[in-house]
């Protein structure tokens, strides 16, 4: 029986079983196809089988492989078939466990309603963040929307009138919706999250001054829940790595199951984002020839991370700025600015 560098001393087959008994939280099919995509690529390599053999045997293209091992595409049983019977792969119950994670990767993801509404970066992002084993988000000048309030919510993804009332509201719900996974257990307990702001993302006024307070108010609460660290990097702290760029580091896979897990970065450029895995499988929107290394920024955010205050320090520019907000605009007046 065929062992894979993924998976421990384990087989495949017992990798699945783990999932499919429940043992594991509930995978979106977007993750299934990357992970079996992952698992297909190492039977290959297992097997000796180059992507030339596969082409010559079942007339697929190169293309097609690359976009199953990467875990783009899905794969139908049939074919699965026919790939695990070229790899040598004869055990009945790691072919089921494999068809049963083919037949996962077809159906509908959780996040498919949203589908429409974002970029096909984001919407791989929203599986992979869902299944995290940890999640590092740095923000220079909004708050991360996973920690957005429903009405700063509305006012981001409503500005400039890019969107009508109908698709702000799915877009506030589909931020509400992603609060979940803060309250998500692991397997030693809640995901730990990290968030680092800049300054400027708490001083900018998004919406009015009531709608900003309440914005603080909550990063407040959020700074207090014992799986989240929130920080501030204040403005006199200067320039840094990576200042100017939103990021998000996700760390996917399970140690009972992975040898080490994976780790995903998403770089948020409007109209250009980018989604890369530091395996180099599941690359997204990369187009410039030199490809950032997920493990450098990790090593960049937690050196910024380690050098910034505790909690009550964050707490008190929290509350400063929701002091500098509540003090009278100079003609006299606090009347919310206009959006």
């Amino acid at each position: 029986m065929i062992r894979l560098a993924g998976c421990r001393s384990l087989v495949l087959t017992r990798c699945y079983v783990a999932h499919l008994e429940g043992e594991m939280p509930t995978l979106d099919p977007v993750v299934h196809r990357r992970r079996l995509g992952h698992r297909l690529r190492d039977l290959r390599k297992g097997s000796g089988k180059s992507q030339e053999d596969v082409m010559r045997e079942l007339g697929w293209s190169r293309s097609r492989i690359n976009r199953i091992e990467n875990g783009i595409q899905g794969i139908t049983t049939e074919s699965l078939g026919r790939l695990l019977e070229f790899y040598g792969v004869t055990d009945e119950v790691e072919i089921e466990s494999l068809m049963d994670a083919a037949r996962s990767t077809r159906k509908q993801s959780s996040w498919g309603r949203f589908q429409r509404l974002v970029s096909p970066e984001f919407y791989a992002f929203l599986a992979h963040e869902e299944s995290a084993s940890s999640v590092r988000s740095y923000q220079p000048l909004t708050v991360p929307g996973v920690l957005q309030s429903p009405e700063y919510a509305a006012v981001v993804t409503g500005w400039g009138g890019r969107r009508d009332r109908a698709e702000v509201r799915e877009m506030v719900e589909l931020r509400a919706r992603r609060q979940d996974i803060l309250s998500r257990e692991g397997l030693d307990g809640h995901i730990p999250f990290s968030f680092l702001l800049h300054e400027a993302a708490i001083s900018l006024v998004v919406g009015d001054r009531d709608v900003m307070r309440g914005q603080l108010r909550h990063l407040i609460d959020v700074a207090r829940a014992p799986n989240i660290r929130l920080r501030v990097v204040p403005f006199e702290f200067g320039i840094f790595s990576h200042w100017r760029q939103p990021h998000v580091l996700l760390e996917v896979g399970d140690p009972r199951v992975d040898d080490a897990a994976d780790v995903i970065l998403y770089l948020e450029n409007p109209g250009a984002e980018v989604l890369i895995s530091q395996s180099g499988r599941s690359d997204r929107g990369t187009t410039g020839a030199v490809r950032p290394d997920p493990l450098v920024w990790l090593s960049d955010y937690t050196d910024l991370e380690n050098e910034l205050g505790g909690p009550d320090e964050t707490i008190a520019l929290l509350e400063a700025a929701i002091g500098r907000l509540s003090r009278p605009r100079p003609d006299g007046s606090d009347v919310p600015r206009a959006s």
